[in-house]
């Protein structure tokens, strides 16, 4: 034997697990549950804006004081990357999305914030979610602000966006109360 020449490595063995669809295992609510199969359910979102939120957007303030940072295509972006979130929370804790019979006097509105910039200013979107139907939503944008410290009413949600997750407060007795995050996708 050649002491000098190289060692041969050897052969990587090729390892792949079997699944059998005929074993039950692990799910969330067993230890003895079989796969059958998956399906995605679409909704229908439907989106408004008050009059209100457009008159600051377009004109500002009554004083005249423009509204900066507000523009209706940041006010959308961060409602459509919140929705599967608020949708999520709301059956969670309910009282976040409407349900009929509808009372604008005492339907719920929630506040989206946007934590992603390092900016000192946030973008602080009112909305109110409806549900329609089995599938459709309705929500429409009654305000925004861009201002670090927007005031929220008793006893409000606020579903706060940061870089990687979005984070949900409620106002109660005056206080912000911390309530649950969940990782963005």
């Amino acid at each position: 034997m050649d002491e000098n020449k190289p060692k041969r490595e050897k052969r990587k063995r090729i390892m792949t697990s079997i699944v059998d669809s005929e074993i039950y295992g692990d799910n969330i609510c067993s230890i003895n549950a079989k796969f059958i199969t998956n399906y995605e359910l679409t909704f229908k979102t439907n989106l408004f804006k008050d009059k209100h939120y457009n008159i600051r957007k377009d004109f500002g303030e009554d004083d005249g004081t423009p509204r900066n940072g507000i523009e209706e295509e940041s006010v959308c972006k961060l409602i459509e990357n919140t929705l599967i979130h608020v949708l999520h929370y709301s059956m969670r804790y309910g009282s976040i999305i409407n349900y009929p019979p509808f009372n604008p006097k005492t339907s719920f509105r929630i506040v989206l914030q946007d934590k992603t910039s390092g900016e000192k200013d946030f973008l602080n979107v009112a909305a109110e979610y409806h549900f329609e139907s089995l599938n459709s939503f309705e929500i429409t944008i009654w305000t925004a602000m861009a201002i670090e410290n927007f005031r929220y009413r008793d006893p409000q949600y606020i579903v706060e966006i940061h870089n990687d997750k979005t984070v949900l407060k409620q106002k109660e007795r005056g206080k912000i109360n911390y309530k649950m995050e969940l990782e963005l996708p």
